[in-house]
Formats: C-alpha cells, sequence, structure tokens
C-alpha cells in the first residue's frame, strides 16, 4: 500500500494537488498514534505496525478517490507516451536502488569500527530526515509540477525559470542546514537523551549530526535539480549521475574512515551530494 500511495500521490503532485498528496501523511500519522496508544496499554509492540497499516491502506483510499476524481477528467494516453513511462520508470528506480546501495555499504564498514557506531549513525541519519519533509513534501513536488507544466506548454528554455527557483530552495536548505549545525545539542538532548542513551552516546550523535547539517543543504537542493530532469523526461540523466554519487561516498568513506572513524560517514555525505549537485547544476545549463 506504501507504493500504491506513492504512485498517486505522485499523480496528484502532478496535477498540482500537492495539498491532497501531502494531507494524506496524516492518516499514516493517525494510524501510527493510535497504535502507540494501544500498544501501551497492551504492553506490546504489534497495534503499532497494525495500526501503521491500517493508517496506510486509509491514505491509499483517499488518495485514491481523489485520484479517480482528477483523472477522469483526462484524456486516454497514447501508447508511445506509456512506452515512455515504462523507459523512465525503469530509470529512476535502477537509480533508487544505487542510491540505496551507499548506505548500506557504509553501515557494513562503520560495523567494524567500535560496537553501537550504527546506531549513533541511524540516529544521526533520521533526525535530520525529519527536517527534509520540508522540502521533499513540499518544495520538490512543487518544482516538478511547475517545470513540467512549463515543458509540457513552452519548453524550459528560460534560463531564469530555472536557476532562481533552485537559487531559493538552495537558500532555504542552507537556513534549515545552519539551524541543525547550531541545534544539534539541544535536538539530541531533547530528543533521544532519555533512558539508556548516555552522554557519550549524545556527544557522538551531535557530531555526526552536525555533519550531515552540513550536507543537508547540498542533499536537498540536489533533490530539488532532479525534479528538473523529471520535468524534462531525462530520468536516464539522473541514473548516469547516480553512479557519480554513489561512487563519491563509497570512495571517500573508504579512504578517510580509517583515520576520521564514524565522523567519515557524514564527510563522504558533504562531498558526494556536492558531486552530484555541481554536475546536476552543470547539465541543467542544456535548453530543452
Amino acid at each position: 500500500f506504501i507504493c500504491l500511495s506513492g504512485i498517486r500521490a505522485g499523480s496528484l503532485v502532478a496535477a498540482f494537488k500537492i495539498e491532497a498528496s501531502v494531507m494524506s501523511a496524516a492518516f499514516r500519522g493517525i494510524g501510527a498514534l493510535a497504535g502507540a496508544g494501544c500498544a501501551l496499554v497492551l504492553h506490546s509492540i504489534w497495534p503499532v505496525a497494525i495500526g501503521l497499516s491500517v493508517g496506510e491502506l486509509a491514505r491509499f483510499a483517499f488518495l485514491h478517490l481523489v485520484w479517480r476524481s482528477v483523472t477522469e477528467k483526462l484524456p486516454a494516453a497514447r501508447p508511445q507516451q506509456i512506452d515512455g513511462f515504462s523507459t523512465a520508470a525503469r530509470d529512476i528506480i535502477l537509480a533508487q536502488i544505487l542510491i540505496t546501495v551507499a548506505p548500506i555499504i557504509e553501515r557494513f564498514l562503520v560495523a567494524r569500527i567500535a560496537s553501537g557506531a550504527i546506531s549513533h549513525v541511524e540516529y544521526s541519519f533520521r533526525l535530520i530526515m525529519v527536517c527534509s519533509i520540508l522540502f521533499d513534501g513540499g518544495v520538490a513536488p512543487y518544482l516538478l509540477a511547475a517545470w513540467s507544466n512549463l515543458h509540457a506548454s513552452e519548453g524550459l528554455r528560460d534560463r531564469k525559470k530555472i536557476y532562481r527557483p533552485l537559487l531559493t530552495a538552495g537558500l532555504a536548505a542552507l537556513g534549515v542546514g545552519a539551524a541543525i549545525v547550531v541545534g544539534a545539542p539541544e535536538i539530541v538532548r531533547i530528543v533521544l537523551s532519555h533512558g539508556a542513551f548516555t552522554l557519550q552516546d549524545g556527544r557522538a550523535v551531535t557530531m555526526l549530526l552536525r555533519g550531515y547539517g552540513v550536507g543537508f543543504a547540498f542533499n536537498m537542493t540536489a533533490l530539488c535539480a532532479e525534479r528538473l530532469f523529471l520535468a524534462r523526461e531525462q530520468n536516464y540523466v539522473l541514473l548516469r549521475f547516480c553512479f557519480i554519487r554513489v561512487g563519491v561516498r563509497i570512495a571517500v568513506l573508504a579512504l578517510a574512515i580509517h583515520s576520521l572513524g564514524i565522523l567519515a560517514v557524514p564527510l563522504d555525505f558533504c562531498v558526494g551530494e556536492l558531486a552530484y549537485l555541481a554536475v546536476l547544476l552543470w547539465a541543467a545549463r542544456v535548453r530543452t
């Protein structure tokens, strides 16, 4: 249901029904909260899984109803459009598979450094991902919808309509990243410093979170830049550049892990995302 919901949500974003796509996440959250409440009463973890599943089912039902109301007004797709969609979907799926390779290798190498190191990386990475909701669920979908409609109507030939929104998104990401770097100790104290979480754990996660905060601006700006190539139907470009992205991250980690230890993980994240953003901006100069 998560995959089916994602397809419906993406379709609604393309139709500028961004509010429906974003609001649908509330069903998942309500299900999780209800499951957590039952878990406290029953002293068991399984109600959380059931709550998430029911919430995701409700989310899919909501998205499907909105999606049907939108698609009923659209003309039927031509066969060549469907073929092109299949190729584009294949490229982006392969790109996503490549992106998952880097974290897996990271965890494998980090596990050899010290016990508990993977937990520290996971804690800090999950915290940074919470901050990405603003871009992943708001800015990036809006840019994708705007650029897609512009590409279909007149083409993306005006560089101001490309680089100006990207600059705005980059500055916003830079501000959020700076806030994470400055507020990392307080974030860790409020969210994680409970129970068996020690002072030493807090220091480690704080350092990692600050490192991830530096790379946050590159990562989120690259996320927005990717939408330009999706709008241009150039998914194959993202697939090619993902090899650079993953290759740089793994290479930096392999070279720095013995000297920097666990801090090599946010370093490879920063360098890899910066390299990826650089090639995306370089390729974005092509007018279509």
